[in-house]
């Protein structure tokens, strides 16, 4: 059977959060429930946790803005919605 590879390797030390943020008990027990649901395989608490913060350092890493756009540019939690954004939806 071939590897995960988005599942821990089980030598890696857990990761502690860097920043203030924290995932809650149930967040973790979210995350666990869909990766056995995905993947069909459990894994731990510990390794849910891990992905979970793995996951976060992503999504701040990618919020980053662009070379050259400046930090206004950027969006804080998305797109911009409505019609001042330029989406018309008629």
């Amino acid at each position: 059977m071939k590897p995960n590879p988005y599942r821990p390797r089980t030598e890696s030390k857990a990761l502690t959060p860097q920043t203030s943020t924290s995932l809650s008990e149930a967040a973790i027990l979210e995350l666990k429930k869909i990766y056995e649901d995905d993947f069909g395989e459990e894994i731990t608490m510990e390794e849910a946790a891990e992905m979970g913060y793995r996951l976060i350092a992503l999504y701040k890493i990618l919020r980053q803005p662009l070379p050259g756009e400046r930090k206004s540019e950027k969006a804080s939690d998305g797109p911009a919605l409505g019609p001042e954004a330029g989406n018309n939806a008629a």
